[in-house]
């Protein structure tokens, strides 16, 4: 029987990412406007030096590791554990000298300029 409740469990979490299996991706909100993209990824409890963070093209990949910080027998774990990976592809082409990231409690900000060429641009009506 419990076998097929694990079963049914990793199931739900390849289809809705509910977080029982030993992989997860941190919550991560993207927004966009005219000029960049920003990222904002949930990762309490990490340090600048747990991250690593890649720009190439149009992709973002950021790579870090969730420890357990207590000692002993663990009686309850809710807190997710593990090393993970997230991997966002943008469809613009992005400004790989002007990116940046910020932590502050525990919220990675990644803010990505866009490319000139990405930007929307006005165009004039020539009068006839």
């Amino acid at each position: 029987m419990l076998v097929k409740v694990n079963s049914i469990l990793d199931e739900l979490d390849r289809v809705w990412g509910w977080g029982h299996s030993n992989d997860f991706y941190p919550p991560t909100n993207i927004a966009e406007n005219d000029d960049q993209f920003t990222v904002e990824m949930r990762v309490p409890g990490l340090q600048h030096e747990d991250l690593n963070i890649e720009v190439e093209g149009k992709t973002l990949t950021v790579r870090g590791e969730m420890k357990r910080p207590t000692e002993g027998n663990v009686v309850r774990q809710e807190r997710t554990e593990g090393k993970f990976e997230r991997t966002i592809t943008f469809k613009h082409t992005l400004n790989l000298d002007l990116v940046q990231a910020d932590l502050k409690n525990g919220i990675l900000q990644v803010t990505l300029p866009k490319s000139e060429e990405a930007k929307p641009r006005k165009i004039t009506i020539n009068p006839a």
